[in-house]
């Protein structure tokens, strides 16, 4: 064989040989598991397998909670008492929804109050900025702040948006002290699960 035919044939070797390794890599990639990676402010998948749902059509929104919890949409001036729309509202407001998880709960409320409305993503007194969360396809400013003096002291965590001209406020109670991992991973559902309906 001459010089040039080695070339040629150690060529074709070689390409040969490039190409069932491609075909090894692509073909081991296709049977690997996934795995998610998740980022500081993406919202981790949680099992929906023991999960409700809820629609507001009125106020068009959805969200996923436990199917033990209890869900309240009807207020009266009994099952309403001491609650707000929002903890330390500076202005009037609607309370939607409230989920109580096992020692937990998650209230859901709007306003259109001008007050409101200026003051939405805004901290408040005694509050504390967390990262923004995305949920859905809307990005909410998180506030942290514990409930102190009362028999159960509360951690609060209040998420807002400003959504079809008016605030809206997601906020999640918990014991401060001994919180169980079902009460929080509860409250953690509702929150995550949360979405507005496309227009």
């Amino acid at each position: 064989m001459t010089r040039f035919g080695w070339i040629i044939t150690t060529c074709i070797i070689l390409f040969s040989a490039g190409v069932l390794l491609l075909l090894v890599v692509v073909t081991s990639h296709r049977t690997s598991p996934a795995t998610v990676t998740s980022t500081e402010n993406s919202v981790p998948l949680t099992d929906l397998s023991s999960l409700a749902i809820y629609s507001s059509g009125t106020y068009g929104f959805s969200f996923f909670y436990p199917a033990t919890a209890t869900v309240t949409d009807q207020f009266s001036s009994s099952t309403n008492t001491g609650r707000a729309w929002r903890e330390n509202p500076l202005a009037t407001g609607t309370l939607i929804t409230r989920i109580a998880v096992d020692g937990g709960e998650v209230r859901i409320g709007m306003s259109q109050a001008i007050k409101e409305l200026t003051a939405c993503t805004k901290t408040g007194p005694a509050e504390k900025a967390v990262a923004d969360i995305n949920m859905g396809s809307t990005t909410w400013k998180a506030f942290s702040f514990d409930k102190l003096g009362t028999d159960v002291e509360q951690h609060v965590m209040s998420y807002r948006t400003l959504h079809d001209k008016a605030c809206f406020a997601l906020e999640a109670f918990a014991p401060r002290v001994g919180v169980s991992t079902t009460t929080q991973s509860g409250l953690d559902a509702v929150i995550q699960s949360f979405t507005f309906a496309q227009p």
